[in-house]
């Protein structure tokens, strides 16, 4: 589906550009760069994507890595292992990965309860 990706800077500064995300898996791509004079951009505030009527947070991996440690980790009985196993993920393959080893869902029903429970949907940088 089409949809727009949005970042919001200090002071108010937006910079949008066309994005497709998938509604399914809630997945972002085809994030079309923008050419902006960024000498004014210093901190981010807010990253999001609007698909119509419905705005989506946008997490990176390292914001959904965080959000993921601090959310699902606790329901975890051993939950300093698997911790430690998602900090040390790199990209969202082996995040999926270890998210598939250590539940009893299916990993896309996994993800999606988190993304929906969060109003968010994720981006590869």
């Amino acid at each position: 589906m089409k949809a727009t990706f949005v970042s919001v800077w200090d002071f108010g500064t937006t910079i949008s550009s066309p994005c497709e995300i998938d509604v399914t898996t809630r997945k972002v791509t085809d994030i079309e760069s923008v050419d902006v004079d960024d000498s004014e951009l210093y901190n981010l505030d807010e990253e999001y994507v609007q698909a119509g009527d419905v705005k989506f947070k946008a997490l990176n991996f390292d914001s959904f890595q965080n959000l993921w440690i601090d959310q699902e980790c606790e329901k975890s009985d051993d939950n300093e292992q698997l911790k430690s196993e998602i900090a040390a993920c790199n990209d969202f393959e082996e995040l999926f990965h270890v998210v598939s080893l250590w539940s009893h869902k299916p990993i896309l029903e996994r993800v999606t309860e988190f993304l929906e429970r969060n109003d968010a949907c994720y981006f590869e940088n």
